[in-house]
């Protein structure tokens, strides 16, 4: 039983892994905002901007982009 959670766990941490480098990857190309990175990747607005703060990822966030995420809250 517990080599089965363990292992479940495992799985749950890659495809967090692959949900937040594929958010990433797609606000450093312009295509969501913060916002959505956020959503896609499953993790609050706070922890993304933290990400994005760690990793040295520049910001481009927009007034467009506040006004699209306004609009989605």
């Amino acid at each position: 039983m517990a080599r089965l959670l363990t292992k479940a766990l495992k799985e749950f941490d890659k495809e967090k892994e692959i949900r937040l480098k594929h958010a990433l990857k797609s606000y450093q190309q312009g295509e969501i905002t913060l916002m959505e990175a956020a959503e896609v990747a499953g993790v609050p607005l706070w922890e993304i901007l933290e990400i994005v703060r760690e990793k040295k990822i520049p910001m481009h966030y927009t007034l467009e982009d506040v006004e699209k995420d306004i609009k989605s809250v």
